[in-house]
């Protein structure tokens, strides 16, 4: 909580610290599942200029070399009605941004923010939905093309058998 005040975000009220006791445990045990343990993490990532902040985000490289950046939305809740293209229902009446949309934005700051020297970098993003099934998630997981990349992990897909992983 320290660094969380020393970044200028002020003091985490109850339910955050709540939201950060529920969501790290399952994105640490699906790392760990999926062999990623060696990978740079960093929770509630403030861009820079104070405008975001990030669930999570990890740092790498590709089997060639290459950086990787991986934009992590985590969601605790399990269902939601879409109401339009940036906005999503949950289940207890909270209006709020659609996660795709909300990491693609982060992903997308990432895109545009670099500077045109810098190394390549291999950028994905993806909302994990721990608490929800793969028939939950369905519902969030992106139709439209420029969006359509991103993944949409729920329980079922964090218990699964862990695939080879292009990221180390």
């Amino acid at each position: 909580m320290a660094r969380y005040k020393a970044a200028g975000f002020g003091v985490p009220d109850e339910a955050e610290v709540r939201s950060w006791r529920a969501s790290w445990p399952p994105l640490f045990k699906a790392l760990m599942r999926a062999g990623l343990s060696d990978l740079q993490v960093y929770l509630e990532y403030g861009t820079p200029g104070g405008g975001r902040r990030l669930d999570a985000l990890l740092l790498g490289a590709t089997p060639d070399g290459t950086l990787a950046l991986v934009v992590i939305e985590l969601k605790q809740w399990q269902t939601c009605r879409i109401l339009d293209k940036d906005r999503v229902m949950r289940s207890d009446g909270l209006v709020t941004a659609h996660p795709v949309h909300q990491v693609a934005a982060y992903r997308s700051f990432f895109q545009h923010w670099r500077p045109s020297k810098a190394p390549a970098l291999d950028l994905r993003a993806v909302v994990m939905l721990h608490n929800a099934t793969a028939e939950e998630g369905a519902v969030l997981r992106p139709g439209v093309p420029a969006v359509a990349d991103i993944a949409v992990l729920t329980a079922d897909d964090l218990s699964a058998r862990p695939r080879a992983c292009v990221m180390s």
